[in-house]
């Protein structure tokens, strides 16, 4: 909070209360078809994936091998099955690259300036990022630690442990 001091001069003041903080520990989590990633050394398991108003820690995996897969106990047809998206579009499973939470998607939060609702939204997002050449921005890869064995902790991964102050004084 800022409040005025006596010259007109802002000051921050800190009124302490208990409050309850929710984290989403699944926030904008995706999984990502292996061979979409470029290839380095710096890239094993995971890229936090940036573009367009989204935002993403992507895991590779192997998507398509898992659907095609599944088409084969299934006795579905892999190159011509589809699925609905979460705004009721189709895909072919076989053209399906990246599978992401709900949180990810950041530009939701603006669907009004976008479209009449999500589903026409979602087509504008579509468009905008098309027009740009659909360049994502890989901002973050799980790459050796300059520590060496180990890794620095963040106030994020601090924030998602079930832990008392004197915990979290244990742990700095």
């Amino acid at each position: 909070m800022v409040a005025e001091g006596n010259e007109g001069d802002k000051h921050c003041v800190v009124e302490r209360m208990n409050t309850k903080v929710k984290n989403t520990l699944w926030d904008g989590m995706a999984l990502i078809e292996a061979g979409v990633l470029p290839k380095s050394k710096h890239i094993n398991g995971m890229a936090l994936l940036r573009g367009h108003m989204f935002k993403a820690c992507a895991f590779k995996s192997n998507i398509q091998l898992f659907f095609r897969n599944w088409c084969e106990k299934t006795g579905n047809n892999y190159d011509s099955y589809e699925i609905l998206d979460m705004f009721e579009n189709p895909h072919r499973l076989k053209d399906i690259k990246m599978i992401t939470t709900d949180n990810a998607v950041k530009w939701k939060k603006f669907q009004s300036l976008m479209g009449a609702d999500l589903s026409s939204a979602f087509r504008y997002w579509c468009d905008r990022v098309n027009a740009d050449g659909s360049v994502w921005g890989i901002v973050k890869t799980d790459h050796p630690s300059k520590l060496g064995e180990v890794q620095q902790m963040s106030y994020q991964m601090v924030n998602t442990l079930p832990c008392t102050e004197d915990d979290v004084r244990r742990i700095a």
